[in-house]
């Protein structure tokens, strides 16, 4: 089995400064990827820890149908991790680089 953190920017969504003189923030999808739906049919749920600059670091998803995506605003691309806790077997920790294209 092999898992991995993947994340996109999501189109249709202006990037925004927070603050006035702020850097450009961007609306990005981050998910769970495998090797075949069958492993991602044995995942009951993802808990994703960002960067320590978030306020709120730890995320949880439990939707299959979303490929246990959270959605973030973001500015930076940073490291994140994740553990993958599954229905049958024990849980799996895993780290991805979060990025996205700037382009519109």
């Amino acid at each position: 089995m092999a898992f991995r953190i993947k994340s996109e920017r999501i189109r249709g969504i202006e990037s925004k400064p927070f603050r006035e003189g702020g850097k450009k923030h961007y609306s990005v999808r981050i998910f769970l990827d495998a090797d075949s739906p069958e492993e991602l049919d044995q995942v009951d749920s993802v808990q994703y820890e960002l960067h320590p600059t978030f306020r709120n670091r730890q995320r949880v998803s439990s939707n299959r149908a979303t490929q246990f995506e959270i959605i973030i605003w973001s500015y930076g691309f940073f490291t994140a991790k994740a553990k993958i806790v599954k229905k049958d077997k024990p849980p799996e920790n895993i780290e991805g680089f979060i990025r996205w294209s700037t382009a519109p």
